[in-house]
């Protein structure tokens, strides 16, 4: 079966956003001031699915914890601290081991820069829009 639908101008536009609001109306044979007909409605839910997002993940508060850890350079610190513990340099160990805790309290579970810990800023961000 042909594909009934019409191609959209606005879609196919190089820059649709660019299109004034009655040229989109237009193009989507939309009316601004009484909204869609409830066969149009009921015909582009039947064509197009409903419009919603999908519910975001929970992630668990020890993931968040973690995820600062897990990257080639943090395995090369810990790598680093166990050599330094076996050779008896446990100054050095410690030290890095100072190094790799500022590191996750910089950075972002995404691996972004924040102000503040990674634990507050990545619980933060991965909550859904209420």
């Amino acid at each position: 079966m042909p594909d009934q639908r019409r191609k959209s101008t606005a879609a196919n536009s190089p820059t649709p956003y660019l299109l004034t609001l009655d040229a989109v109306a237009v193009d989507q044979t939309s009316n601004l001031t009484l909204g869609l007909s409830r066969s149009d409605a009921t015909r582009r839910l039947a064509l197009s699915g409903p419009s919603a997002l999908a519910a975001a993940r929970k992630r668990a508060w020890f993931s968040i914890l973690l995820a600062p850890f897990r990257s080639l350079v943090v395995a090369l610190l810990v790598a680093s601290v166990c050599t330094a513990f076996s050779l008896e340099a446990s100054v050095e160990a410690i030290a890095i081991l100072v190094v790799i805790g500022l590191n996750a309290g910089i950075r972002s579970p995404g691996g972004k820069q924040t102000h503040s810990c990674a634990f507050d800023s990545g619980y933060g961000t991965r909550r859904p829009v209420q």
